[in-house]
Formats: C-alpha cells, structure tokens, sequence
C-alpha cells in the first residue's frame, strides 16, 4: 500500500481527548475531521452549490455508503502530559476553571496517509492537508492558539519544494498554499451575490481574511493572552458573540481561528476570520471585519488572503 507520511510537532498545548475526557491521546479521526473541514472551506470558496462540496467531501472522505480512498494513521510513543489553563487570560482570577490535562508542547508523532494499491493520493486532500496545516489546529481550544502543529520533517511531495524558515517566509508560503489550494481570487470573488453569505464557513476571498502578524512573542501563552487583550476589550467585549457563543439551545464555532506558528523561538499568531450564516441570532459582521484590522495594526499583520469589509 502506498504511504506518505508527515511529521508533526506540538507548538502549543494539545487539549485532545477519546472516551476518557480527562486524559489526552492522540486521535486519528480528529485529524480527518479538520482536514474535512478544511476541505469545505476550499470547495465552498470555490462553487456555492453546496450538492457540489457534498459529492467531493465523500468522494474525498467516504460516507456510509462508500469508503475513502485515503487512510489515516497516528503513530507516535506515548506522549509527556501536563496540567495547562485552557482560559491562562483569566489566570489569577476566581472564575478560570482548574488546569486540564494536556498532551505538552514540543512532542512529535507522524501522520501516515495509507491509499490503495494503484491510487496515488488525491489533489485536493493534499490542499486540504496544506491548509490544515498553515491555518489550523487540532483539539479543543484550537481557535484560541492551542492544538498548534508544524512539522519537524519537511516532505516535500505533501508540502512543496521550499520550507519556511521565518516568519516572512511563512508568510509567502501561506499565501501561496491558500491560492494554490483555493484558486486565482478573482475568479471567486462573484461565486455567492451582493449582500449573500456563503452558509458555511470557506475561503472565498469576499468573506475571508488570512492575516500573518509579525509581532514576535516569547511564548504561545504570551500571543494568546495579547489575543485575548483585545478580544475582552470593552471595544469587542459587549459584542463577544460575535466571535462564537454555546447556550443550551445553540451552539455556533467561533468564524475566527486564531492559531501560532513558532520560528526561530519565536511566536506568532495567524489569524484566520470566515463569516457564514448558520445559527439563529444575526451577526454583525462588520465587528469581526473591525477586529481583524485592530489586530493588523496591533501585531504588524499582513493580509495574505481576503480581506473582510
């Protein structure tokens, strides 16, 4: 059987859990379902034919009725775990929950990508994996800049000839895997209507905004709390819904996901902000278009994808 594999390294603490909710593990299925995901957000840019995005997500992925081309594989030692604040913007204060346990920064495990005899992997699963990759996390807290990877071995047949290695080559890479994955901008930019909102969220380049800052920070910890400086502002603070909420009846994933990539010992946050509809409360999408370019002006950011109005 064909297999490609990639290795991957914790930036940030991984809160990632199976049945036993208190103890972190590694999970493959959690893999696919970001890359899923992300896949959606590329074919949704793309077509605003949401049959269209279904037929190549199970063509990519399988259904019931139909298995996928691609299986994936965590292979890793027993990772080191440790206690983390999921909220460390709150620490001190009387309403941070306890530390949670967490698989800890700077361990490593290699994703295998396992096809069929005779099927090379598919194109648009490795755009998927790229754009994962650059933009994404993995487990809880993942849009709030924990869950962060980056690998530590380059594969140059998922991930291109040329690897970053600052922070201003980051910023070209992402802005090249994004356009290769999602297409010349101006030939999307009219997919959904004036005034219409794609219904889920994608990288459509109108209702989509990738921004690389260049603020360096000592830690992962020091980029999420200056993140959580302005999200907690009073500018923002009394429109927090915005940014995702859960209740009982409803539940709606925040549209921006803020993740850091590390260079040179350094850290980074990389904002990426998809407005969509979904949910029953309305959104004013002009705060998050606000928010995105506070953090611009705030982290030295560059727009390499989009741009929110």
């Amino acid at each position: 059987m064909p297999v490609l594999s990639l290795q991957l390294e914790t930036v940030s603490p991984l809160f990632l859990y199976g049945a036993d909710q208190t103890q972190p593990e590694l999970r493959a299925a959690s893999v696919r379902g970001q890359l899923r995901y992300w896949l959606r957000a590329i074919l949704g840019a793309q077509s605003a034919d949401v049959n269209h995005v279904r037929e190549k997500e199970t063509e990519m992925f399988g259904s019931t009725a139909s298995g996928s081309p691609v299986t994936i594989r965590v292979i890793a030692p027993i990772p080191d775990v440790r206690k983390y604040q999921m909220l460390p913007h709150r620490e001190g204060g009387s309403e941070n929950p306890s530390p949670a346990l967490a698989i800890d920064t700077g361990q490593w495990f290699e994703l295998a990508l396992i096809t069929r005899p005779g099927i090379e992997l598919p194109l648009f699963f490795k755009k998927s994996l790229r754009v994962w990759l650059v933009l994404g996390g993995l487990g809880k807290r993942s849009r709030r800049t924990f869950g962060a990877l980056w690998t530590t071995k380059w594969n140059e047949s998922l991930l291109g000839k040329v690897r970053p290695q600052s922070i201003e080559d980051y910023t070209e890479y992402v802005r090249q895997v994004v356009q290769n994955a999602v297409g010349d901008p101006s030939k999307f930019q009219s997919i959904y209507g004036s005034g219409e909102i794609p219904p889920f969220p994608t990288l459509n380049p109108s209702h989509s905004q990738v921004l690389i800052c260049r603020e360096a920070f000592d830690s992962a910890k020091d980029a999420n709390k200056a993140l959580f400086g302005i999200l907690r502002s009073n500018k923002y603070r009394p429109n927090e819904e915005v940014f995702g909420y859960s209740s009982k009846k409803e539940r709606r994933a925040s549209p921006l996901i803020a993740q850091v990539r590390r260079f040179r010992g350094d850290y980074y946050l990389i904002l990426t902000a998809m407005r969509s509809t979904g949910g029953e409360k309305r959104v004013d999408w002009r705060i998050l278009s606000s928010f995105m370019k506070d953090a611009k002006a705030e982290w030295s950011g560059e727009t390499v994808w989009g741009g929110l109005s």
